[in-house]
């Protein structure tokens, strides 16, 4: 299935099979996982392998962008070193959720400090990352999201940082 979607892909159609491969190797090499489980993940995000030598060296940013975060959930000092413990679960969040490997890093940076400005500390703001990790790839301060805030509040009652605290999966699941 992994192979007949990426095959299936327009853009990769476009590619010699050893650039293919090379893609796919250095993917891997960045996300520390096999090449099956590069392709397996370009089955659920096609144009993952669009992507040239600048956007490895970009996943390589990103993971270390979200290790950071996490290492902020820890309430480890930014100033300190990426631990390894939070630089895979930054690889873990990026291969669970291949969106996350093309989200660019200001999106990331600009959704939890949109989460801490509406109450949500550190911790409660990677809980809700871990359950739904597309959370962060998601333009929170848009107008479709602030329109959803608002509702929350005017018709339940319900803060938005309490609804992403406890209902997480609705937030990507509903209109975004």
């Amino acid at each position: 299935l992994a192979v007949t979607r990426l095959v299936l892909a327009s853009s990769v159609l476009r590619l010699e099979p050893q650039e293919i491969d090379r893609r796919v190797a250095a993917r891997a090499k960045v996300l520390e996982c096999s090449q099956q489980e590069v392709l397996q993940q370009n089955a659920q995000e096609p144009s993952l392998l669009d992507y040239r030598d600048k956007s490895i060296s970009e996943l390589g940013e990103r993971m270390e962008a979200v290790g950071r975060l996490s290492q902020a959930a820890a309430g480890v000092p930014a100033s300190d070193p990426l631990q390894q413990e939070h630089r895979n679960a930054a690889l873990t969040l990026l291969n669970r959720c291949p969106i996350m490997q093309r989200t660019p890093i200001s999106t990331f940076q600009s959704n939890w400090d949109y989460l801490l400005s509406i109450g949500l500390d550190d911790a409660a703001i990677w809980a809700a990352v871990q359950k739904q990790p597309e959370l962060m790839t998601r333009d929170l301060r848009g107008q479709t999201m602030q329109l959803k805030a608002d509702w929350l509040q005017q018709e339940l009652g319900l803060p938005f940082a309490d609804f992403i605290a406890s209902y997480t999966t609705f937030i990507t699941h509903a209109t975004c």
